[in-house]
């Protein structure tokens, strides 16, 4: 209920009216990156290099409204709602190994990433009002999110000239 005034514009109720408006954003996210290199002896290398990455957003604008107001009841009536509950779950994960006893190149990698995105919007509304109930007007917007994103790379690479690679992205919207 705004009224586009700082004290709102009206209600009155005996009894109903309830107005909601809910989020419950939630975000679990790991990452988790290792790297191990090896070398010995005569003429050697060794490279490893593991990445792990994980990016989440959760953009909220979750309303329910009655807006230029006057409401009134006497008896029952209005709900407006407006629900969106949020989860965000994004895990990455990265390995490389890499192991080279001598005369050679050793390389391994890794990668990984993983994005869940959200982007809410909401609403549930009545604009430009004067509502004079005794029971009804259910208004509701509902949205029930949930983004998962997993992911997991792995490499390995041994001696006298050896190579890896992998890589990953995933995302949920």
């Amino acid at each position: 209920i705004d009224g586009n005034s700082a004290r709102g514009g009206g209600v009155t109720a005996a009894s109903g009216v309830a107005l909601t408006a809910t989020d419950t954003s939630t975000i679990t996210a790991s990452s988790t990156a290792a790297s191990v290199a090896g070398s010995a002896g005569l003429i050697s290398g060794s490279v490893a290099i593991g990445v792990g990455l994980s990016s989440n957003l959760i953009a909220n604008d979750v309303e329910a409204f009655i807006r230029s107001a006057t409401v009134s009841s006497s008896a029952g009536g209005v709900n407006i709602q407006a629900l969106e509950t949020a989860t965000i779950s994004a895990t990455a994960q990265a390995a490389a190994v890499a192991a080279s006893v001598s005369l050679g190149v050793s390389l391994a990698g890794g990668g990984a990433s993983a994005d869940a995105t959200v982007l809410t919007t909401t609403k549930a509304f009545v604009e430009t009002s004067t509502l004079t109930l005794s029971t009804d007007l259910v208004v509701n917007a509902r949205d029930v999110s949930t983004a998962t994103a997993e992911v997991t790379a792995t490499s390995s690479s041994v001696g006298l000239i050896a190579a890896a690679a992998s890589g990953s992205v995933v995302s949920a919207t």
